[in-house]
């Protein structure tokens, strides 16, 4: 400060004049370095640059720049644009091309002096692609791309695939051949300027597999409701059989050369048709649907059975209700003393028995019905049946025993992901007539040209953000709510493959890849466009008004994204560990599965580094849900994370991170293990079971589960007969808005004690609560209804006719209003698991003269109806959680 104005004083030459000769030359040595430009200006060269090499190239170019005079260079340029110094010599300076440069005149600096290239540099830019087409297509198709600045291009490629080989036409057109194993994804060209990528993706379409043949099927002859047995050749990849003109039904392949299917309500006589997407295979012969025996018994609303049906092995028990409080209470019950088992097919009887009252004749508090039971369990033939009350000539809806009974319901359960996608069309065959739609999301200002909700109006915040999955009744997309949906689907193939075949009428069905696995990868992929380069992630994406139009494709909202969060990072990288670890399985997913490890290794390794925990991210600018976690939450998903990751590297640094925080996590802090946060408790299962992980520690975490297990007084595990007449006791804080949820993981929760060996003294108890939970979701209940959207096609007899889906399956539309309404024509697409019995309904916004849901014991507070002025979602909406639980908990009881 002092030398500095002593300077400024300089020309007067008063103040420097006055000053001893010591002094004046310190102020003068101070000046000289404070101050060279004056100073010593004269010791500068003049710079002369002689050439530079190369004479052209794209940003990152490194140019080494010959002439004299340069070792004092402290700045460079080309053009207008400052670039980095490398290196400086007296005879050379390297520098390097930055973004944003333009071809120009090189020139070199020092503080005095500058020296100019007597010629340009030629930045080459990237090459921009405005458009490709055609927009889809099978390996082998020809794809053409439209743009600018091609010449010289050397490469193309689709998604994250191989790179291809091009056929340059002009600097604005080129082509490439799509390859065998290729996958979807946005089209990206290389040439010696760098790579560009399009905004819209190419969808590779399956190839389609031979046309399916029949050569017989047996029986020739049966009632509605019995199995018939096609056999042919290509069947794989059948999507439905046929019978005369009746509607179509789901089928079970069998294999390639057999497959099976239930001989559908309204079904008449006629030929066998099998489709598949090669087309429709028409058998010789006829077959002839015979009529049942005379049954004089009708339906009883009061005799409740599971409606898909049982395992030959399972427990089997018919609850007959009588409702004492609540909407029925006026429609009184009492059993007579004689119950057969009749099977359908010809009326006979094959078992007789009497019924047992519940809990002494009490009345349940939770659902409001005094009930009694009939185990048929000595019913192990496989056929169709129903229960009969003889005293009354009443009777249960009719069910199926055998080994592949839920195997209908899970495909329709798991495809009800493939119709959440979003910027997928759905479309005939994959689709089911009823339900078809163009893509979503995908025009201007939409998914594929998301912007940053906190800066809406920058172009450059312009993110690809399309593809996942709708979170729920509404179009939204939320990383952190993915969680659940994903690990569930995962730990579920993983721990029963063979119940999920590569057969469910997906697009990607008969590529060699359970149909599961597919649909996560689905999501997956959606995911990795979340993550930034520095492996954070994106919270969400959706829209910012509540304007949900229908179908999904029809909606003209502009789409924005919540920008990075912790929650999502630390989410994405437990996610793309477990999905890598699944993926590796098959060689069509291995490079799929190399890029998730990398990119969970990269998200956890930012997770880990960041010195806070962001809990505030969203603030509910972009609808509807709030995407944020606790800082506990995020901190157990990076162990979730650190428990697939070692399994995927055996890297010492993820078991310690188990060691030192797996009691921080769900499991330790609530009874259950697994009925909330269900990926925390299986994580710690799935460690507990690897081979080389610690073997006190692993030894530690069954123990902690066993205790788990047997803390009755919980209620949570194995069969109390007193606890609930419907055999799946859920406790009452649990009959909240999404109760299916929890309920769902009470099953998985005891069925987990199964599958993992947890060495309990009754193994059989948990086995039975678990699928005695299934079958309270499949009719079960005090409603006697199956809680799957419009099922009946599929066996059941009383399916859910309406769901709350804004963004789809709106009320009043004259499509997929309530199926129940005249002049409705479809209803909801089938297999939506809805949120619920909701005991806080009337808490949530639906009105207290709605009744049901509201003022009724917990079980009751249910009703069907999708009016949003009434709270609809609060009961009734589905969402990917609901359904990931029940998928995980319904896999587990199919085996072939």
């Amino acid at each position: 400060m002092l030398a500095r104005s002593l300077l400024d004083r300089r020309p007067s030459g008063r103040l420097l004049h006055a000053l001893p000769a010591a002094a004046l030359a310190l102020v003068v040595a101070l000046a000289s370095w404070l101050a060279p430009g004056v100073a010593e200006a004269q010791t500068y060269p003049r710079p002369a640059i002689s050439n530079f090499t190369p004479a052209s190239g794209p940003v990152g170019t490194q140019i080494t720049v010959a002439g004299t005079g340069l070792a004092q260079i402290n700045r460079a340029t080309i053009g207008a644009v400052t670039v980095p110094l490398l290196s400086v010599s007296e005879t050379s300076v390297v520098i390097s091309v930055p973004a944003g440069a333009a071809s120009g005149r090189i020139k070199l600096s020092n503080p005095r002096y500058t020296g100019t290239s007597s010629s340009n540099f030629k930045v080459i830019l990237p090459p921009t692609i405005s458009s490709f087409s055609p927009a889809s297509g099978l390996p082998g198709t020809r794809v053409t791309v439209n743009g600018s600045r091609f010449t010289g291009a050397t490469s193309a490629r689709i998604g994250t695939g191989v790179s291809l080989a091009v056929t340059v036409n002009s600097a604005s057109r080129l082509s490439f051949v799509v390859p065998a194993g290729a996958v979807s994804g946005t089209v990206q060209v290389t040439t010696p300027g760098g790579s560009g990528s399009s905004v819209a993706s190419f969808t590779v379409t399956t190839p389609p597999a031979p046309a399916p043949t029949i050569s017989g099927f047996s029986p020739a002859s049966g009632l509605v409701g019995s199995t018939v047995t096609v056999t042919g050749s290509n069947l794989s990849g059948a999507t439905s059989a046929q019978l005369g003109s009746s509607t179509s039904t789901a089928v079970t392949v069998i294999s390639a050369t057999s497959l099976s299917f239930v001989v559908p309500t309204a079904a008449t006589s006629g030929t066998v048709k099998v489709t598949s997407p090669a087309g429709t295979a028409t058998s010789a012969a006829s077959f002839t649907v015979t009529a049942p025996p005379v049954v004089q018994a009708a339906v009883s609303e009061h005799i409740v059975v599971d409606q898909f049906g049982y395992r030959p092995a399972a427990v089997k028990t018919a609850v007959i209700r009588n409702p004492n409080v609540g909407y029925d209470s006026n429609r009184r019950y009492t059993p007579g003393s004689v119950y057969r088992v009749i099977r359908s097919s010809d009326g006979v009887s094959v078992l007789q028995g009497a019924p047992t009252v519940w809990n002494g004749g009490a009345v349940d508090a939770s659902s409001g019905d005094a009930a009694w039971w009939f185990d048929f369990s000595a019913v192990q033939t496989p056929g169709r049946y129903y229960v009969l009350d003889v005293d009354r000539n009443l009777r249960s809806p009719a069910f199926n025993i055998g080994n592949l009974v839920y195997q209908p319901a899970l495909k329709a359960a798991v495809r009800m992901f493939f119709y959440q996608r979003s910027g997928f069309a759905k479309r005939q065959p994959y689709a089911e007539a009823c339900w078809t739609d163009e893509a979503a999301f995908v025009g201007a200002n939409q998914d594929g040209q998301a912007r940053n909700v906190n800066d809406r109006n920058n172009t450059a915040t312009i993110r690809d953000l399309s593809g996942g999955w709708f979170d729920a009744g509404d179009s939204n997309k939320y990383v952190s709510y993915a969680v659940s949906p994903v690990h569930q689907l995962l730990a579920a193939q993983e721990e029963n493959p063979a119940a999920f075949t590569d057969d469910f009428n997906i697009p990607e069905s008969g590529n060699g890849v359970p149909d599961v696995i597919d649909e996560v990868k689905w999501e997956i992929d959606w995911l990795k466009k979340m993550q930034n380069p520095d492996g954070s992630a994106l919270l969400k994406v959706g829209q910012i008004t509540y304007n949900e139009v229908t179908p999904p494709s029809s909606s003209p909202e502009p789409r924005y994204y919540v920008p990075t969060c912790t929650s999502a990072t630390v989410a994405v990288a437990g996610m793309f560990a477990h999905a890598a670890l699944s993926f590796q399985r098959y060689p069509a997913l291995a490079q799929d599965a190399a890029d998730l490890r990398s990119r969970a290794i990269q998200a956890y390794d930012r997770f880990a580094s960041s010195s806070t925990r962001q809990t505030a991210c969203d603030d509910g600018t972009v609808k509807y849900g709030d995407a944020d976690l606790s800082v506990q939450d995020q901190d157990n998903l990076q162990t979730v994370a650190a428990i697939y990751l070692y399994a995927l590297t055996g890297e010492a640094r993820y078991q310690d991170r188990v060691r030192s925080s797996y009691r921080a996590m769900r499991p330790y802090h609530d009874i259950g293990w697994n009925r909330y946060l269900p990926e925390q408790g299986s994580a710690l299962l799935f460690f507990a079971a690897l081979p080389n992980a610690d073997a006190a520690l692993k030894a530690t975490i069954r123990n902690d589960k066993l205790n788990d297990a047997n803390n009755s007084a919980g209620k949570v595990y194995g069969l109390i007969a007193n606890d609930d007449p419907y055999r799946a006791f859920l406790h009452p804080d649990q009959y909240h808005w999404g109760s299916h949820q929890p309920r769902a993981n009470y099953g998985n929760s005891n069925r987990d004690v199964v599958s993992y060996g947890i060495g309990v003294a009754n193994p059989a108890a948990f086995e039975t609560r678990a699928e005695d939970t299934l079958h309270y979701f499949h009719g079960v209940n005090p409603l006697g209804l199956v809680y799957l959207s419009n099922v009946n096609s599929l066996g059941t007899t009383k399916s859910l006719s309406t769901i709350y889906h804004q963004a789809w399956f709106q009320d009043g539309h004259p499509l997929w209003d309530d199926l129940r309404n005249a002049g409705t024509t479809c209803g909801p697409a089938p297999g939506y698991v809805p949120g619920g019995p909701n005991a806080s309904a009337q808490n949530n916004g639906v009105p207290g003269w709605l009744t049901p849901p509201t003022q009724q014991p917990a079980q009751k507070a249910y009703h069907e109806w999708n009016n949003p002025a009434e709270a609809a979602y609060a009961v009734t909406e589905p969402a990917i959680y609901y359904q990931g639980a029940y998928v995980k908990l319904l896999s587990s009881f199919i085996r072939p």
